[in-house]
């Protein structure tokens, strides 16, 4: 007989073959878990309804769904690919409504306990896996599919299903908070939590943005890899399909990118195969047709190969094989025409399919026009320009781009100035840039273009840059003079930040007008062409740089200059040509002007900003030189500004002694301003502002710890209960799966610790019992808000098994649980030392473990706690929490106590355990409380008594609230409820509301002025200083509708109310009125 176990092994191995299914109907229906094996009729849950009402389900919980046989599988496989959508879909419905059905019967809750989920991957794929939960859920009877609602769990079932969907989630953090949070608000509501994350982490915004970001990401290493890089594309598929649901222009980009990533020859000979399937009666018809849409992206079964993922798959492994034949001996020759993957110029030819360089196609014709947009979508329409030869490429976003060459270039221009503007794009390409030498440097780009040496300004507009407006060379006007001054010679001076030194050009070294050095050695020079050349002589000389206007701006500057011959050398009209270096170029600090942009491959290389003579902060602005130049590697103080030269600095000298003898006089200035009122206004915006407070929030210890607010069962009145009265519970883990209940003591200290077989109700709660029976009490459990402590499934058994009431700490605030939190880390390090001797991968057993927990609990049950005090016997002796809880110490040997050695001395627990608690009450509980009051002083510093803040309703404040590890640490919330003097309730922006200590709230100080959330008087509504009553539910030991009067003392603008009870033992409270049952007295 199958078990519900060995159905969920079935579906799992069955659930592959039909994800194409579930993707057709995710594109009609819009929805990924719409099924078509989980519809069912509503006559199998009428037949079937006494069978699930044996199981305790009184909420007609019951379903029948159809059965899915062993060769469903390969009936998805036989699906043919020339079949559309429709056909598909109708195939797929006929088949879920012809097969046999069977019986489902409601699974028991240990069975969903036992049930394996796959975690979670990423919050985006939220969708899909609430998909396979849900109908994994189904399989094993844990609950059914409702037609128009979904997924609903049976009620026996409920916080079983919750409890393995959260841990399903696995790594998902975020995700796991805000299902904790919904569930506490919602009841464990099925439907209200999977809206609430899908809203969250489903919507179309945040798939698509993740949908973008991994296609951007996708990236081809090599034909040995390729199954990751088909992975990832069968990842982006399903994103592709719930973000646009099928859209066919969308699937056109996607398989585009994707064809994109590949090499050239690897996508040319997939397409082929792609096309090759497509139908059709002649082959001329399949270069009209869509070949992107011709078959799936993805199909697993025997039609796998006919998807675009298998037609990938076997062209990679194809050229793997190929490249296998000739052995790893040989060594494979690179064809030197076969473009590498890197280069961007490399293109396809569309007539001969030969891969050439870009660059070297475009110099068969006179002029070169580049198509893009949405006209090169269809090969007609560009074929229909007239072109007399065509090229194909892909731009970086995948989208297809044709190069146009012309033999007549004014019949080119004429045709492209004809062609439609809304469906292409058009640009004059030109070649690309490339670097002009090999230096090692990270600057290694010079501007060129053909045929520009004359132009000695750059473009006013940055796109002209992208086309040949960019000068080919940087060259500098100027003069050279002999160290000697006797030869002056004019010069073009050729920029080249990529060169380090400066070169003297020449196209015989031995015939210069100067005095030259010869060298020792021969400098070796490597140039951009990877070539080598040997500098013989250096010559020091002058330089002269003269601006546009044929003014000197640089004079006399000394050089010395490695001569450099070259044969091939442009004098460009000049007498000598100089190349100037880097380091020339950072000691002639000229300032740039002009505006300009280069691109190589596609990306911005060089970028200049247009400079003024305003923007040069300088009281006398001589002049700005007009003259080209490349990106410099030096500092920017000094290529501000330019020099003067001699002759002017002398000139400003001048008019500045002539106006002091004229008789003119210094005016005063100010060097600094003292503002103290806009000091005073910045601080005060500072102190008000909304992002500063969040910024500089910093929790400090205002108050001292508390344990919570317990009302009768005080600290104050806990002496005269016995022990174990009010406890602490909680469970930790001693490492691997092995769980432990401690139970402590809030006035004694003392604890005790359980063994759990596993951390759920049923294992706590017997716990619990083992220890009530063992030391009584147990009438006032204080527990954090852990997910199986905060069901009220779980205080209602509290409260009938052991007859004890349930209260819960504050949010993220342990320190209200007393020493509980202190005793897990002191006995985690007792238990640390009492283990070392079990080593390896086999665990204790349980008998030996609880041994070693029992000898652990007795040592922190006999540690002193604090100083000594004076026994019954007269002599000093430690204060034990076991003495606290007893009246005396227990003894692990032969001795009782310490009245071992005391037999005739009369022995009385009651009177003991009086005398101890009395003195430690009076005496070191204060110096206890004094000493921790004295530590939070110094936490808080000199400010802690302005820090202490009586919180309203109303108040807007900042809670802690940390979600993530670099995130915010605090939200914006308001004060909803004031439940005690430690403790508030606080509503969040989204309208949970939640418990927080005094401790992780601060106050949020804003200007009235700029209030937004309060009304104007006359706004008020007339319920205003109304007296109303009100009927709620408050929450006690169960939910009673009782009634309660009030005064409505304010109205906000978002609906609420505040009202102050007749009751004065009750605060000021904020209320929604829309949910609420009241009428007005």
């Amino acid at each position: 007989m199958r078990t519900p176990l060995d159905l969920v092994a079935e579906r799992m191995l069955n659930r592959r073959a039909i994800t194409e299914a579930e993707s057709s109907f995710s594109a009609r229906h819009g929805r990924r878990d719409a099924l078509p094996m989980l519809t069912h009729d509503q006559q199998y849950a009428d037949d079937n309804r006494g069978e699930d009402d044996a199981y305790g389900d009184d909420d007609d919980d019951s379903s029948v769904f159809p059965g899915i046989d062993d060769g469903d599988a390969e009936e998805f496989d036989d699906l043919s690919p020339g079949l559309d959508d429709t056909v598909r879909e109708k195939r797929l419905r006929a088949e879920a409504t012809t097969r046999p059905s069977r019986i489902i019967r409601a699974c028991r809750p240990i069975e969903v306990s036992k049930l394996t989920v796959p975690e979670l991957v990423a919050s985006y794929r939220l969708k899909s896996h609430y998909s396979m939960v849900e109908g994994l859920m189904v399989e094993i009877g844990a609950g059914r599919m409702v037609s128009n609602v979904g997924y609903k769990p049976y009620q026996s079932t409920t916080i079983s299903c919750y409890n393995k969907l959260v841990q399903s989630f696995g790594d998902c953090v975020e995700v796991v908070d805000a299902a904790s949070e919904i569930a506490e608000s919602s009841g464990y509501r099925w439907q209200t939590i999977r809206q609430e994350l899908l809203a969250q982490f489903a919507q179309r915004d945040v798939l698509k943005t993740n949908y973008d970001g991994k296609l951007s990401k996708l990236r081809f290493e090599s034909v040995q890899s390729v199954d990751s890089f088909l992975r990832h594309c069968s990842t982006i598929y399903h994103l592709y399909m719930d973000v646009y649901k099928g859209d066919s222009s969308e699937r056109r980009r996607l398989v585009d990118k994707i064809m994109g990533r590949l090499p050239g020859d690897i996508r040319v000979k997939a397409i082929d195969k792609i096309k090759s399937y497509m139908s059709g009666p002649d082959e001329s018809g399949s270069e009209t047709q869509d070949w992107e849409l011709a078959l799936p992206l993805e199909r697993v079964g025997r039609s796998a190969n006919r998807s675009i993922v298998g037609v990938i798959r076997q062209t990679c492994r194809t050229e793997r094989d190929a490249s296998m034949v000739d052995g790893p001996e040989q060594v494979v020759q690179r064809d030197p025409n076969r473009p590498p993957s890197s280069r961007p110029d490399w293109i396809r030819q569309i007539d001969d399919r030969n891969s050439v360089p870009l660059a070297d196609w475009a110099k068969k014709y006179a002029r070169v026009w580049g198509l893009s947009g949405k006209g090169c979508r269809s090969v007609e329409k560009v074929q229909a320009i007239g072109a007399d030869g065509l090229s194909k490429a892909t731009s970086r976003r995948g989208n297809p781009i044709f190069f146009a060459g012309f033999t007549n270039a004014t019949s080119g221009d004429d045709r492209v100035a004809n062609i439609d503007s809304a469906l292409f794009r058009t640009w004059v390409y030109t070649e690309p840039l490339r670097a002009t030498t090999s230096a090692q440097s990270s600057d290694r780009v010079r501007l060129v273009t053909k045929d520009r040496q004359a132009l000695h300004v750059w473009p006013d507009e940055p796109s002209r840059a992208v086309t040949s407006a960019i000068p080919s060379e940087v060259i500098l006007k100027g003069y050279i003079s002999s160290i000697d001054l006797k030869a002056k010679l004019t010069a073009n001076f050729l920029v080249d930040s990529a060169a380090g030194r400066s070169y003297l050009l020449v196209r015989n070294d031995e015939n210069i007008p100067f005095n030259k050095q010869r060298l020792s050695e021969p400098a070796e020079i490597e140039l951009a062409d990877s070539s080598t050349t040997s500098a013989r002589y250096v010559v020091p000389c002058y330089l002269d740089i003269v601006s546009l206007h044929g003014d000197v701006v640089r004079c006399r500057v000394p050089v010395t200059l490695c001569v450099l011959q070259v044969q091939n050398l442009k004098c460009y009209g000049s007498d000598m040509v100089v190349l100037l270096g880097r380091t020339l170029i950072d000691a002639l600090d000229i300032c740039l002007c002009g505006t300009s942009r280069a691109y190589i491959g596609g990306h911005c290389v060089y970028a200049a900003d247009l400079v003024t003579p305003s923007t040069i902060c300088h009281d006398a602005v001589n002049q700005v030189v007009e003259i080209p130049l490349s990106p410099i590697s030096v500092n920017g103080d000094r290529s501000i500004s330019v020099k003067l030269t001699s002759e002017e600095d002398t000139l400003v000298n001048g008019c500045l002694t002539d106006l002091v003898n004229r008789g003119w006089c210094a005016v005063g200035y100010a060097t600094d301003y003292h503002l103290p009122a806009l000091i005073a206004d910045s601080r005060r915006l500072c102190k008000q502002c909304m992002v500063c407070q969040v910024t500089r929030a910093k929790r400090v210890w205002a108050l001292p710890p508390s344990v919570g607010w317990s009302g009768q069962l005080s600290d104050a009145n806990l002496s005269s209960y016995p022990a174990y009265w009010k406890v602490f519970v909680d469970a930790f883990s001693i490492g691997g799966k092995r769980k432990v209940l401690s139970c402590t003591c809030l006035l004694t200290s003392h604890t005790t610790w359980k063994l759990l077989p596993s951390e759920n109700h049923e294992a706590i709660l017997q716990a619990l019992r083992y220890i009530q029976l063992l030391r009584g009490g147990l009438r006032l459990i204080v527990l954090d808000r852990a997910q199986y402590f905060t069901t009220s499934r779980f205080s209602e058994k509290c409260r009938q098994l052991l007859g004890a009431r349930v209260e819960y700490l504050s949010t993220r605030s342990p320190w209200e649980g007393g020493r509980g939190e202190k005793l897990h880390h002191l006995g985690a390090r007792r238990l640390r030392a009492l283990l070392r001797h079990a080593t390896g991968d086999v665990s204790c057993q349980d008998s030996y473990l609880e041994m070693i927990i029992m000898q652990c609990m007795s040592m922190l049950n006999l540690r002193p706690i604090t100083k000594f005090c004076y026994g019954l016997d007269g002599r000093a002796t430690p204060v034990t929490p076991d003495q606290l809880a007893y009246g005396y110490s227990r003894a692990t040997d032969s001795s009782f106590g310490h009245l071992s050695n005391a037999g005739d001395v009369h022995f009385n627990p009651g009177r003991s355990i009086n005398a101890i608690r009395s003195n430690f009450f009076t005496l070191h509980w204060r110096l206890l409380k004094e000493a921790t009051l004295k530590n939070i002083r110094s936490k808080t510093g000199k400010k802690a008594k302005n820090q202490l803040v009586d919180y309203i309703v109303g108040q807007p404040v900042i809670v802690y609230f940390p979600s993530k590890k670099l995130a915010q640490p605090f939200r914006l919330c308001h004060i909803w409820s004031i439940c005690g003097d430690h403790t508030y309730d606080v509503v969040h922006p989204g309208g949970r509301v939640t418990r927080e200590n005094a401790y992780n709230i601060l106050p949020l100080e804003y200007s009235h002025l700029y209030d937004a959330v309060d009304k104007d008087h006359h706004q008020l509504s007339p319920v205003d200083e109304a007296r109303i009553m009100i009927k709620t539910r408050i929450k006690k030991n169960d939910y009673k509708l009782m009634k309660y009067s009030g005064t409505v003392i304010r109205e906000w603008k978002s609906g609420h109310v505040s009202i102050r009870w007749d009751d004065p033992d009750y605060p000021d409270e904020k209320i929604d009125l829309d949910k609420e049952k009241f009428y007005v007295v």
